[in-house]
């Protein structure tokens, strides 16, 4: 009987305590910029020759040649506050600057043409991605919010290559294509915000965040034979840095 008592006095000065938190909510709106790098662009491809024959053949990108990208962003969401403690959700659209797209360079022979040597390149591009996340996080300091970020996160991929015979075999043979794919993946990372003087709800957030492999992307196109089919893949996993300018509109 004691113990019940107990227990219940437990639950009581619980739910009065709950009762009795300030809950605070409001809605924001940020800007953003991030710095991307893809850390996981293995390529693979294969030649469909017309004897039926197949050659397969891939490479591992260099890491001096990764294809690093800028991204301009906004996003909005709504968050809620509890003595120190941070509950928010948020949607997100990033643009990726691929101006500077970067090319991997790669050199092969082929197994089943003897004497036939391919160069070629081949870049994987990012045209925007759209995230929706949750935030969790704790005022440690006055002033000093850290906080962790997860959810999932959809963007439009693009992989394009060039392949040609790199010696002087008969026929010369050139090939070239593109492909684009809608993809999936999650995304997890951490950060910290700070209020900035200038306004009131006004704050800067720093914070990295992981996105993990999307789905592959294909890219086909027939050789100027019209018989030799090349085919590339890839797939991609990004590390972002992002700076961000948030406005908290008032409760």
């Amino acid at each position: 009987m004691k113990k019940i008592s107990l227990a219940l006095c437990l639950a009581s000065a619980l739910f009065a305590n709950s009762a009795s938190a300030q809950w605070q909510g409001n809605w924001l709106l940020g800007v953003s910029g991030s710095y991307n790098w893809y850390d996981n662009g293995d390529f693979e491809g294969n030649i469909s020759h017309p004897t039926g024959r197949v050659t397969n053949f891939g490479w591992l990108t260099d890491d001096d040649n990764e294809d690093d990208r800028w991204a301009w962003g906004v996003f909005g969401g709504y968050q809620a506050r509890c003595n120190g403690w941070l509950f928010g959700a948020e949607l997100a659209i990033d643009w990726i600057d691929n101006d500077d797209q970067d090319n991997n360079n790669f050199v092969f022979t082929d197994a089943n043409a003897p004497n036939r040597g391919w160069v070629g390149n081949a870049g994987f591009s990012r045209d925007y991605a759209i995230a929706l996340t949750g935030r969790f996080g704790y005022e440690v300091f006055p002033f000093f919010m850290p906080y962790v970020r997860a959810g999932v996160e959809t963007s439009r991929d693009k992989i394009s290559f060039g392949l040609l015979t790199a010696d002087n075999a008969q026929p010369f043979l050139i090939a070239s294509g593109d492909g684009r794919r809608q993809s999936y993946c999650f995304i997890g990372g951490f950060g910290a915000e700070v209020p900035l003087p200038l306004a009131d709800g006004l704050a800067f957030r720093a914070e990295w965040n992981y996105h993990s492999d999307g789905r592959t992307v294909d890219a086909s196109g027939l050789a100027n034979d019209n018989a030799t089919l090349v085919t590339v893949s890839n797939q991609q996993s990004v590390n972002t840095v992002k700076a961000s300018l948030v406005f908290n509109f008032p409760t």
